[in-house]
């Protein structure tokens, strides 16, 4: 294989090639001179350009340093500031913890100082992290904030402490004030022992407040007056008028002008009142009764006080108020002491006393002659109506005395009757309440005695608190709701007989309440009470009596003859009663069991009309079904 030769190493060495030119001039090494020359030039040159570039460094360098410093001096500047603008925020203005918030009154006392203590650590705090160039420039900004916080700190300390001491002095003027009005007539002399007081106080205060002279003497009369005028008010309300005026004229002078004019109307009416209420005692002690039971000759006392100020107008006035006043305060007490007296007889009448045994009571005895006879004749008819009784029940009763027994019973029963119209009106809670449990046994001759022990039950009912009187009201106004629904003007009822059939539905109505209740062994709702009502109101039967209302409720049916004459009408029986009616029917003869209901309806309906009214009134099944069989 052909090989080729190599030239091996180099043999020649030669010199580097001269620079480029870079100038169209002539330069040293063109014109000849020497190379090393050249360079030394070169070498020169470059070595000033270096140092120029070296010194312009260095200057740059510390204008750069110089920016930066200033630069953290300012920043350190915001931020020391910054620091100090929070806790001034945090500590003085802070709605929740900040002094101006929280230091009221008294305790604004040495505050300032005890909060630039507290400004000084925090200042010092802050310092520690400053270098010495920016804690010089810190320091001055320091005291000038310290001192703009010194002043903010003592304006308000001076505020509180201005204020505190103004109601101090105002609480102080009115202790001493009224001291001296409460000690006016077992005291006289704690008057003017607090009028000293109230100098002392009013001039400390014009003292710390800078007051001038008609400032001082201006506080000092009203303070004056105020305690003058409260005296004098005590000494009228109590009726030493006479003592009133001579204290007046004592003071007069340290009263301020404009409230003279009330205290002389004052005194005047005062003095008008003092002089009738005294001619009005000695006019009633020399022609006024002298026991309960005399009377009150009124009109021959106001002609003696007619006679007397005939004059004077103001004083007649105010005597012959006294004089109705005092009629009627020993009106009511004599009316008092009367329910007393009538209802401690009444309860033993009711108890069952016998006549000999309340006419040795002192109540009885005391009593006046009316109350006597309606006792005895209570008695003695309850012991008739006994004996009659008795008679009738044992078959040794005459025919007579059985028609007297019938008799009495009709008028006890009249009487009853008669009563549930007023039982009506006494049976409204807010009259019940204001209603005495005497008054109320004092009824007894008039109304009966179921009625008076009915009203006495609601009454004990109602009086244990005022959430009995309101629960009682509530109840009163939901019968009288549910009485309307089915017709009755049970708001404004205009007759006697509308009250009465009232009262009879009412009593009906509650005796049902009262009755589930104890079944259920608890209170019903008022739901549940007006679902009671409504199970008795909505149950109503005709009655075929001429002269009368035909449409009755079934509760209010007593009378034994109504109840014979009741009935329902049959479209408004309702369809269970009709089936258990036909069944029954069917089961009386071999022909009605195999009659339709129809004809059934048309044969019985009398009858079934008739029972089922029955069953309404609380008729017993065999009473209705000797209806159905035609045995009644």
């Amino acid at each position: 294989m052909p090989t080729v030769q190599t030239y091996g190493a180099r043999k020649v060495a030669s010199d580097s090639l001269p620079g480029a030119r870079k100038s169209a001039s002539e330069t040293p090494t063109s014109l000849g001179v020497g190379l090393e020359h050249a360079k030394a030039q070169t070498a020169e040159v470059v070595g000033g350009i270096a140092g120029a570039v070296a010194r312009l460094g260095a200057e740059q360098f510390t204008a750069l340093e110089v920016r930066a410093r200033e630069r953290a001096n300012d920043l350190a500047q915001l931020t020391s500031d910054r620091q100090l603008d929070d806790w001034e925020r945090l500590k003085v203005h802070d709605p929740e913890q900040g002094v101006f918030h929280t230091v009221k009154g008294k305790d604004a006392v040495g505050m300032p100082s005890t909060v630039l203590a507290d400004f000084d650590k925090e200042a010092d705090r802050i310092e520690t992290g400053l270098n010495a160039e920016q804690r010089d420039a810190f320091r001055a900004r320091r005291h000038i904030r310290r001192a703009s916080l010194a002043r903010s700190l003592e304006s308000y300390s001076g505020e509180q402490l201005d204020a505190y001491e103004t109601a101090e002095t105002h609480a102080a003027l009115i202790g001493s004030q009224q001291s001296a009005i409460a000690n006016t007539v077992r005291d006289p002399l704690r008057i003017s022992e607090e009028l000293a007081r109230t100098e002392a106080i009013v001039n400390n205060f014009a003292d710390h407040d800078g007051a001038g002279p008609a400032v001082r003497a201006l506080l000092l009369t009203k303070a004056r007056t105020t305690i003058h005028a409260g005296v004098i008010d005590q000494q009228l309300a109590i009726g030493n008028d006479k003592d009133a005026q001579t204290y007046f004229d004592a003071v007069k002078q340290q009263i301020a002008p404009e409230a003279l004019p009330e205290i002389e109307r004052k005194l005047e009416s005062g003095s008008t009142a003092g002089n009738g209420l005294r001619a009005a005692e000695l006019i009633w002690q020399q022609q006024g009764p002298k026991g309960d039971t005399d009377p009150i000759q009124l009109d021959h006392m106001e002609t003696a006080a007619r006679a007397q100020f005939a004059d004077d107008p103001k004083t007649l006035a105010a005597t012959m108020h006294y004089l109705r006043e005092r009629k009627a305060g020993v009106d009511a007490s004599r009316q008092d002491r009367a329910e007393s007296t009538t209802g401690a007889v009444w309860v033993a009448a009711s108890n069952g006393a016998s006549l000999a045994q309340i006419s040795r009571l002192p109540e009885f005895i005391n009593s006046p002659g009316r109350l006597q006879a309606q006792i005895t004749d209570y008695i003695v008819a309850r012991s008739e109506r006994a004996a009659s009784r008795e008679a009738a029940l044992e078959g040794r009763a005459a025919a007579a005395e059985s028609r007297a027994y019938t008799r009495e019973q009709r008028g006890q029963a009249a009487k009853e009757t008669a009563g549930w119209a007023r039982y009506w009106d006494l049976s409204d809670p807010k009259t019940l309440n204001t209603t005495s449990e005497n008054a109320l046994q004092a009824l007894r001759g008039e109304l009966g005695d179921d009625h008076v022990n009915r009203l006495l039950t609601q009454k004990r009912a109602i009086d244990k608190s005022e959430t009995t009187v309101r629960a009682a009201a509530i109840d009163d106004d939901l019968f009288k709701t549910t009485a309307r629904e089915a017709g009755f003007d049970a708001y404004s009822p205009k007759t006697d007989v509308e009250k009465a059939d009232l009262g009879q539905l009412k009593n009906m109505v509650e005796t049902a309440i009262d009755l589930e209740q104890q079944r259920t062994g608890k209170a019903l709702t008022r739901d549940q009470k007006q679902a009671v009502m409504r199970s008795i109101t909505d149950q109503k039967v005709m009655l075929n009596v001429w002269g009368t209302d035909p449409a009755r409720v079934a509760a209010m049916v007593v009378n034994p003859a109504d109840r014979k004459k009741a009935y329902v009408p049959i479209a408004q029986v309702p369809v269970a009663a009709l089936s258990e009616a036909f069944n029954y029917v069917r089961g009386l003869t071999p022909e009605t069991q195999r009659m339709p209901d129809e004809a059934l309806r048309t044969i019985y309906s009398d009858r079934i009309q008739r029972a089922y009214a029955l069953k309404l009134l609380g008729g017993t099944r065999a009473e209705m079904e000797a209806i159905m069989r035609g045995e009644q």
